[in-house]
């Protein structure tokens, strides 16, 4: 990767796809949880699952199943998501906000009209999600939020570090 900054995961190839692509399973680390780049949730049902995700990425290096991988992902991006995935939302509910306040105002007493503010807020945020939402599928095909496969790594060389340690230049 180029002068930016890369986060790197660990994880082991389940599985090989076409066009030098693969699925890795990876352990979430507590950025992952909130990130949302590649679509990966927590597991709620299955404790043995829980903390694991399936993410399907480049593989460059054509790494075979069953080895462990090092992947790297641009900070950019993974700043990128986070901020479509929790600062848009956050916009479109205080945009709702004063404006059905201002809307309002004329008609209904403050009280009212702030009422009125919040649920049109909460109807902006909500209408934001489902829209990226029905664009999950097309982010999660944009080659620009997949991470690569840079390396076979043997199990001493994955790190028990924090997710910032992960962070490098």
């Amino acid at each position: 990767m180029s002068q930016q900054e890369v986060l790197d995961h660990y994880g082991q190839v389940i599985e090989l796809m076409e066009d030098h692509r693969a699925l890795v399973k990876i352990r979430q680390t507590s950025a992952c949880e909130t990130c949302g780049r590649c679509g990966g949730g927590m597991h709620l049902g299955d404790p043995d699952k829980r903390g694991e995700m399936v993410i399907e990425v480049n593989n460059p290096i054509n790494a075979e199943v069953g080895q462990l991988v090092r992947l790297e992902s641009r900070a950019s991006e993974v700043l990128f998501a986070g901020f479509l995935l929790y600062v848009v939302p956050l916009l479109g509910l205080i945009a709702g906000l004063f404006l059905g306040r201002a809307v309002a105002s004329p008609f209904l007493t403050p009280t009212n009209a702030d009422l009125f503010g919040l649920i049109l807020g909460l109807v902006f945020m909500a209408l934001i999600y489902a829209f990226l939402r029905s664009k999950e599928y097309s982010f999660s095909r944009d080659e620009r939020f997949k991470s690569d496969i840079t390396a076979v790594v043997s199990e001493e060389e994955v790190p028990v570090v924090l997710p910032s340690d992960l962070i490098r230049p």
